[in-house]
């Protein structure tokens, strides 16, 4: 039989060594593999599952440390992260981050805060029967509320407060420099403002003081940073006021420079009640309408028969439903929006007029101005007890 005779098996399947078998039955041909062959085929085969094993092995390796990676990477993730959570949660964002240089002088969030809550609540109780004619509403953030056209007057506190911070410092570093001490009756006034601060948290209800100035004046406020920041803040008023009795002026200098100054330096006596012009909806149409109407009720006031501060009083109040209010304020305190008609020489008593500022009209009644002394701003520390709610926290 020739190679050719049997269909379906290459001359090379026959050429090793293989016998061909033809079966009667189903009348096909078969190749009966020699026992070397056989040995072969099976050893092909061990090394072709090891070869598998093998591989499979290996992508099971690679994966699981594909997965080592990941997690590790996973828990980097999260330590950062509980990192994150706590140091906000805690005081160390608050007592060791630089919030403001001055100079050489750096001040954490925390000290910052201090000068801007004790510049708040100067000027709250100072100006408490005057807030809602300021358009400042305490029971609101005031981060949320305007001061002027560009800015929020939780960023006029902060501004105020940084500038007051400045002053301080600066006075400060010259009694340094100067080697200059408190005497004794100015550290026993020390003594006692800290003391006080003992006393305020225990009327408060609180379990000591530095839960009761972080409730006041913000977080990361403790005993020890307020005792340093008023220790400077009474150095350095003292050393101002050393300075400037130091200094000698003949009374024509302080005269000349006095009526450099006048309108600055006195006093202006005045009536004022404000017409509110913001509309339910911040919308551009509805903020308008709104303004318009209130310069219209403005204008009624002003335009009636007022000869006396008591007619302009009862026209204010049928007007806006709300009394109006009496002022005296130094020059240098008035309100842009307003300064210059009031400090104008030619103003005489019963003058009134309609002022425009960012969310409504001024009306105003003028009744004097005189020459005051003018005092030196006095820093205060005005303590504010601070409530908790239902959740803990401090307002």
């Amino acid at each position: 039989m020739s190679l050719q005779t049997a269909p379906g098996f290459s001359a090379k399947a026959l050429r090793i060594g293989a016998q061909l078998r033809y079966n009667k039955t189903v009348k096909e041909w078969s190749i009966d593999m020699s026992a070397s062959q056989e040995k072969k085929r099976r050893a092909a085969e061990r090394a072709a599952g090891g070869d598998k094993k093998t591989i499979e092995k290996q992508r099971a390796e690679k994966h699981t440390k594909r997965m080592k990676r990941v997690w590790t990477l996973v828990g980097i993730l999260l330590v950062l992260l509980l990192a994150a959570v706590i140091i906000l949660n805690s005081n160390l964002f608050y007592t060791h981050l630089s919030a403001v240089t001055i100079g050489d002088e750096s001040y954490t969030a925390a000290e910052v805060g201090f000068y801007y809550h004790t510049t708040y609540y100067r000027f709250a109780k100072e100006n408490e029967n005057y807030l809602g004619l300021m358009g400042l509403d305490p029971q609101k953030s005031l981060s949320s509320q305007s001061f002027g056209e560009d800015q929020t007057w939780a960023e006029y506190f902060r501004e105020q407060a940084i500038s007051e911070l400045t002053q301080m410092t600066v006075l400060w570093k010259e009694a340094q420099a100067a080697g200059f001490e408190l005497d004794e009756e100015a550290k026993t006034a020390l003594q006692n403002e800290l003391s006080g601060l003992s006393n305020a948290a225990t009327q408060g209800g609180f379990s000591n003081v530095d839960q009761f100035l972080a409730g006041s004046y913000g977080k990361g406020l403790n005993y020890d940073t307020v005792a340093r920041l008023l220790e400077r803040s009474y150095i350095a008023q003292a050393y101002a006021a050393e300075k400037q009795t130091s200094f000698s002026y003949t009374d024509s200098e302080l005269l000349d420079y006095y009526e450099k100054n006048a309108d600055r330096f006195d006093n202006f006596n005045y009536l004022q009640c404000y017409v509110n012009g913001s509309g339910k909806d911040e919308k551009e149409g509805d903020k308008e309408t709104a303004m318009s109407e209130a310069k219209e009720l403005a204008d009624s006031i002003v335009e009636a028969d007022i000869e006396s501060r008591d007619d302009f009083e009862a026209k204010a109040l049928e007007v806006t439903g709300e009394q109006a209010t009496e002022a005296d304020t130094a020059g240098a305190s008035l309100s842009s929006d307003y300064s210059e008609w009031m400090t104008d020489a030619s103003r005489t008593e019963g003058d009134t007029t309609v002022v425009e500022s960012s969310s409504g009209y001024y009306v105003l009644y003028f009744i004097g101005r005189n020459n005051n002394d003018y005092n030196l701003v006095n820093v205060r520390h005005i303590l504010i007890k601070a409530e908790a709610d239902d959740e803990g926290k401090y307002t």
